[in-house]
């Protein structure tokens, strides 16, 4: 069944971001496959001291149930608790096209999951003889204070390593626009949008970047670099709204009151070049494209007092 679903994990990847797993992805995918075979030691060992199945089967479900739903949800809650979370893999974070899953990440869920096992495999071969008594709580004791002192100072996501992916890049006119080497074949189109859409930005007053590339999770947050999304097959208009919304920095959004961020947002990705007809009937087009008619001039007027009344709030 593990086998099967990531299989079909795989695939769905495959169609959404047009990649299949390389070397540097394979050590996660083995460790997920890997992961449901500790937690089914530990239920037969709990069958084997609790030998009814109307007892036991519930027992284990519930309990490894609420301890993973806690370590997962409420644990950063619970202050010096947060290493449960990682120790679990509840919710192993996904990489971007930039990295993988560090391997000490990958290593915490398995190394306390199999140490809980290894007990129950101590306390199930040795019928509660005190001396597997004292193994299987040395077993889970050790399990668990290597994988407290290695995720202990973690934060709630999952610690990323670079895949060393290299970049392909295209200069000229001051402009570097880059993607993935994955995406290497579609750099050509890429580059064509993204000028024209920054040039466009560029002319209704929006500071030129210096590079646009393939957004990261691990953006060091230079101003002069936009981050877009997209993958091989995304659709201009979604390259071009990506684009207009990258001139954009997230505190900035978050600093605004919601209805000028809507408008900004609106009116970066109209005047990028985004077909105002995807929009609908949303009333917020109607008021970026009264401001798209004024002189160029006013717009940059606009534009320059909204980003200046952003940074004072950031300040």
């Amino acid at each position: 069944m593990g086998v099967l679903l990531m299989t079909v994990s795989v695939v769905q990847l495959h169609v959404l971001a047009s990649v299949w797993p390389n070397a540097a992805s394979m050590p996660s995918i083995l460790v997920v496959l890997a992961l449901p075979i500790p937690y089914t030691i530990f239920g037969f060992a709990v069958g084997c001291f609790i030998p009814s199945r109307l007892v036991s089967a519930p027992l284990v479900l519930v309990s490894v149930w609420f301890w993973i739903g806690f370590a997962g949800n409420s644990s950063i809650e619970v202050p010096g608790m947060v290493w449960t979370r990682h120790a679990t893999a509840y919710a192993m974070g996904t990489p971007d096209l930039s990295q993988v899953v560090s391997p000490a990440a990958l290593v915490v869920p398995l190394l306390f999951t199999s140490a809980l096992a290894g007990a129950g495999l101590l306390l199930w071969g040795v019928r509660r003889r005190l001396i597997g008594v004292l193994l299987a709580t040395a077993v889970a004791l050790g399990g668990g204070g290597v994988s407290w002192a290695t995720a202990r100072d973690w934060e709630y996501r999952t610690p990323m390593a670079s895949s060393g992916m290299e970049e392909k890049c295209t200069s000229q006119a001051s402009l570097v626009v880059c993607v993935p080497e994955l995406y290497a074949q579609s750099l050509p189109g890429v580059d064509r949008v993204v000028r024209q859409a920054v040039g466009r930005l560029e002319s209704a007053g929006v500071p030129a970047p210096r590079k646009v590339t393939h957004e990261s999770m691990s953006d060091g947050g230079e101003s002069d670099v936009w981050r877009v999304w997209f993958v091989s097959h995304t659709d201009e208009q979604e390259l071009v709204r990506s684009v207009g919304l990258a001139a954009m920095p997230e505190e900035t959004l978050l600093c605004l009151p919601y209805e000028e961020a809507a408008l900004l947002q609106t009116w970066l990705a109209l005047t990028a070049g985004v077909d105002p007809e995807s929009y609908g009937s949303d009333p917020l087009v109607r008021a970026a494209r009264e401001l798209m008619e004024l002189p160029l001039e006013e717009q940059r007027e606009w534009f320059g007092g909204t980003m200046a009344a952003a940074a004072d709030c950031a300040r």
